[in-house]
């Protein structure tokens, strides 16, 4: 594999390393690991070697994703493992898209959400919990 990826997914990888994601599907999913190179590309050599025809813009290096491991939930056999080649090309591909992106921030948002939701629920279960058990002991009490 060697998929060339923008600063922006290298910056969005490298951070969400090791954290859990829930992406599109409700599927739970982890960026292991990753690799990369940066290669910068040969300089362009013009016709005319005057110096004022000289290029004097530096070319940006390119960064290529050469591996990458994420796991992920499956849900019909209920079990969790590495997804394919094919599943992280189209992701990081999906990322790269400059016209329809997909982020994966908003997938560790997304994660985010769903556990204060549920410590709020816990939180109200245990709450209402309380409530009901000191209402039973003053009625025992009476």
């Amino acid at each position: 594999m060697k998929l060339e990826i923008q600063k922006s997914t290298f910056t969005a990888l490298n951070n969400l390393r090791d954290l859990w994601l829930l992406d599109d599907n409700n599927g739970i999913m982890v960026i292991r690991k990753f690799q990369y190179v940066v290669e910068k590309p040969e300089p362009e050599t013009g016709v005319f070697n005057r110096r004022r025809f000289k290029r004097k813009k530096e070319q940006e290096e390119i960064m290529y994703l050469t591996a990458i491991t994420i796991e992920g939930y499956h849900g019909d056999l209920k079990f969790v493992g590495t997804h394919g080649d094919e599943f992280c090309e189209k992701l990081i591909t999906s990322h790269n898209d400059d016209y329809n992106p997909l982020n994966l921030i908003n997938f560790r948002r997304r994660w985010t959400d769903i556990l204060e939701q549920k410590n709020a629920f816990v939180e109200y279960e245990a709450k209402m919990e309380a409530k009901a058990k000191k209402s039973k002991d003053e009625a025992e009490e009476k």
